[in-house]
């Protein structure tokens, strides 16, 4: 809704600079559920890796964290940004690069909850998802609406998830294995997903058993 009050097409895609919290999965799904498109932003990414994806992408609007905005401000080209959404409390500029920046309960404050607009189609774009850039380059994966709830549907099923299982994982929601493997599919089985934004290897078993957990995942050595 602030997407439609603002003048953006319904088909603009916005970028995510956010780490695991809650405003995450709005700013995900809302620009996905009018026929645009989302791109999640590797939150540790800062320089000529970070502007590359916010050029290639396309992003008109990028959300991000107030204590990455820094990364923002360092870069020189920023593509077609129009609009910078700051999520947290810190001070704020007025203006990145000459892009506006307004605060993230400003920006939503005011818009109606309502679903106005028709579903997307299975077959529309919904995402693009960047690999880790191990290959050269960063690339961008794009995803269709039918393929997320694949994904997710797989997991669920192949796992024989239900209500009462408890899902946790200390991996970043723009990544594809806390995205689909974990929130996704906590939602597609109705059951319960942990995301922290940090591995800790001291208090990995720990925070498992205080999550209740019957399902982890873990990657790297």
């Amino acid at each position: 809704h602030a997407l439609d009050r603002d003048g953006f097409a319904p088909t603009a895609h916005v970028g995510l600079l956010l780490r695991n919290q809650l405003e995450f999965l709005p700013a995900f799904y809302g620009p996905q559920v009018r026929g645009g498109v989302s791109v999640p932003l590797n939150a540790d990414s800062r320089g000529p890796l970070l502007e590359a994806v916010i050029v290639h992408s396309d992003v008109e609007v990028v959300c991000v964290r107030t204590d990455l905005i820094d990364r923002l401000e360092a870069l020189q080209d920023l593509g077609k940004l129009q609009l910078i959404v700051a999520v947290g409390d810190e001070a704020l500029p007025d203006a990145i690069n000459g892009v506006r920046v307004v605060r993230w309960s400003d920006w939503i404050e005011g818009t109606s909850s309502e679903h106005t607009w028709e579903f997307p189609k299975p077959y529309e774009n919904a995402t693009i998802q960047y690999t880790s850039g191990t290959t050269s380059r960063q690339k961008g994966a794009v995803y269709t609406h039918h393929f997320l709830y694949l994904y997710a549907a797989m997991c669920t099923d192949s796992q024989h998830r239900v209500e009462e299982d408890v899902l946790t994982a200390p991996l970043p929601l723009f990544h594809v294995a806390a995205m689909h493997i974990i929130a996704n599919s906590s939602a597609h089985a109705a059951c319960t997903g942990h995301l922290k934004s940090r591995f800790s290897a001291s208090r990995y078993w720990q925070e498992a058993a205080e999550d209740g957990a019957t399902w982890a995942i873990l990657l790297g050595p």
